[in-house]
């Protein structure tokens, strides 16, 4: 066993190795390679799928190795490089852990990627016989167990994977294995968000930073905030992100002269988080404890959220943000609540601060995640 702290991922440079990837995943790995080269005496490289070989640095003690190819190619290289020769290994995806060796290993669950009538896999259920989707159903609970059972550690951004899995698997004891570990942020300053509170009368900017995709709530959000828009012509709407329904969205806001979509780098996003003032997560599936949401509150933005997945352990409906159910007329509801009456938006604003400060900073993260790393009883491979 070498002394390499091995890391696999779908994404963190783009497949030509040139540019840094924005999103919560790209940035949960860049922090995690980050914490365990600093804290550890080990090298730690990234492995990832990409179009052409690559080899570069990031930061000081890491390296990001493209493998050309996609899942197949990146479990081949594994096998044949890392496995059962690390002192450990991280598969910052969770179905990728089910490769996983005799060396330690540890799996990220960003959350659970089928809760809800719009996913694929219930589209799947819908649409085929009973029978064959029951034989999928068994198929998938089968693949998720042998995952549990393989890996040392899992370490869950949220509480409603932990509690599936009681549910589903009652006859074990999984408190040893399964840890929660919410997502993190960097909290402004406290007299940075006092004076941004102060000064937040008047015209607000109200930002939507996601992957403009289906599970995170497009194109529904455009077509809320075309029918919203036109009520606030004072207030800015402001689309942050990417995707594939990034046309359709245009479609929706384009007639608007408040609404605009703008493409950030993560700088620049930084920027914006702290010049708006009120945010919207209109999560429909596949949510942990979004990254977004966190920002936002560690920004002092008051902040409108869907009741899905782990939004639901990050939000009190009411103290820190607005917590709705995932339907157009909740939402709209939540976002008119924030929009007009601003002493209400400043109280969710400042209490989702207090929150994320005391409970989701990175600091909190950073040492939650060594506590895991360590738990495995291999104080050898890692060190705080």
């Amino acid at each position: 066993m070498n002394d390499t702290v091995c890391i696999l991922t779908h994404s963190l440079y783009d497949r030509w190795g040139e540019d840094l990837q924005i999103g919560g995943v790209q940035t949960y790995t860049a922090q995690l390679a980050e914490l365990l080269a600093t804290r550890g005496s080990h090298r730690v490289v990234v492995v990832q799928p990409s179009a052409i070989p690559f080899a570069r640095e990031h930061g000081s003690g890491i390296v990001v190795q493209g493998i050309p190819g996609g899942r197949w190619s990146l479990w081949k290289h594994y096998w044949q490089n890392y496995r059962n020769q690390t002192a450990l290994t991280i598969f910052v995806n969770f179905s990728f852990a089910i490769w996983g060796g005799n060396e330690p290993t540890i799996a990220i669950q960003h959350g659970i990627a089928h809760d809800g009538f719009y996913s694929p896999y219930g589209g799947i259920a819908r649409a085929v016989h009973k029978g064959v989707a029951a034989c999928l159903y068994v198929r998938r609970m089968r693949r998720i167990k042998a995952t549990l059972d393989r890996t040392d550690r899992i370490i869950c951004v949220d509480l409603n994977f932990p509690n599936w899995v009681r549910a589903h698997f009652p006859r074990r004891r999984w408190e040893d294995k399964l840890v929660y570990v919410p997502n993190f942020g960097i909290p402004l300053p406290e007299e940075q968000i006092t004076r941004k509170l102060a000064a937040a009368g008047g015209p607000r900017k109200v930002l939507i930073a996601r992957r403009f995709a289906p599970e995170r709530g497009f194109p529904m959000i455009g077509k809320i905030i075309s029918e919203i828009a036109p009520e606030y012509p004072e207030h800015r709407f402001l689309f942050a992100g990417s995707g594939e329904l990034s046309e359709e969205l245009r479609r929706h806001i384009q007639p608007h002269a408040n609404c605009e979509i703008a493409r950030l780098s993560r700088a620049a996003l930084h920027e914006i988080y702290r010049d708006c003032s009120v945010s919207i997560i209109p999560t429909l599936w596949s949510e942990g404890t979004s990254l977004s949401c966190i920002e936002s509150m560690c920004n002092g933005l008051a902040v409108v959220a869907t009741n899905v997945g782990g939004l639901g352990n990050v939000i009190l409906g009411g103290f820190n943000g607005e917590l709705v159910s995932p339907v157009e007329r909740e939402i709209k509801a939540g976002i008119r609540r924030v929009l007009d009456n601003g002493d209400y938006a400043r109280t969710l604003a400042y209490n989702g601060w207090l929150t994320a400060k005391s409970c989701f900073s990175l600091e909190a993260w950073q040492e939650r995640v060594m506590r895991v790393v360590n738990s495995l009883g291999r104080d050898e491979a890692v060190h705080t």
